[in-house]
């Protein structure tokens, strides 16, 4: 039997209290996102985790003194939460398995629920994962992009009376040694390999193309003549052009 293994990552829900604090840099995300779209090492390191978070299974417990877990019992309310994630096992697999990329590339995304209202009343819930880049902050509140949709979710204050149907979005990132508030990911310490990876996989291309379009070195006798078309008076040109026709159909099919 396999040992169970702890993924932790922080997690805060929008609230409207905030820190005065130094404004955190995430513009690396966005090359780190590039990388996941350009290079398949990164796509397939993200997909691998995305596939062991979504086997994971959520339980309501505590640690006992000994490190283990201890389970909550059936009808507890703990248990009754954690079972209503996501609508129960199925849909907590897809918001695990959708959480894995983020995790890997960016070290950071976002769960928004929003309530499902029928007759006045919440029916049911919807939780959807996304990126940092389809949610934005806008003055106290926080604008999410669902299905190309803007979403406005208010902030939460604790010290008022929750509103059961407005939406509620949390952070979830996992935190740099240096900054707590601040994301770190495995692309993150890799940016500049993948880089130079990048910049080679470009340099073997050019290559190829080059020897598509001229490959090798054709030796003219000086004094030679060449066949001119009625369009063109200047021999030399009309080679020229005739070899540049030639290295554009060898470009286009090789």
């Amino acid at each position: 039997m396999s040992r169970a293994v702890d993924l932790t990552a922080a997690a805060a829900r929008f609230t409207e209290r905030r820190l005065r604090v130094r404004p955190v840099d995430q513009s690396w995300q966005e090359r780190a996102w590039a990388f996941y779209d350009n290079v398949p090492e990164v796509r397939f390191a993200a997909q691998w985790v995305a596939n062991a978070m979504s086997g994971a299974r959520l339980v309501a417990g505590r640690r006992a003194e000994d490190g283990t877990i201890e389970p909550a019992p059936d009808g507890h309310r703990a248990t009754e939460l954690v079972t209503g994630i996501a609508g129960g096992p199925e849909g907590q697999a897809q918001l695990l398995g959708d959480f894995g990329p983020h995790l890997v590339v960016a070290g950071e995304g976002w769960i928004v629920i929003r309530p499902s209202i029928a007759q006045g009343h919440v029916s049911g819930e919807e939780w959807r994962v996304l990126s940092v880049a389809e949610v934005t902050q806008q003055g106290g509140k926080l604008v999410a992009e669902i299905d190309g949709i803007p979403v406005t979710i208010p902030a939460h204050d604790p010290d008022q009376p929750t509103d059961s149907a407005a939406p509620v979005a949390i952070r979830v990132w996992e935190p740099h040694p240096r900054r707590h508030l601040e994301a770190d990911s495995p692309v993150r310490s890799s940016l500049g390999l993948l880089e130079e990876l990048h910049l080679l996989n470009a340099a073997v291309a050019a290559i190829a193309r080059s020897r598509l379009t001229g490959r090798g070195v054709l030796l003219v006798p000086k004094g030679a003549r060449f066949p001119t078309s009625p369009a063109q008076g200047d021999a030399e040109d009309d080679l020229l052009e005739v070899f540049m026709q030639v290295a554009e159909s060898a470009y286009k099919e090789p």
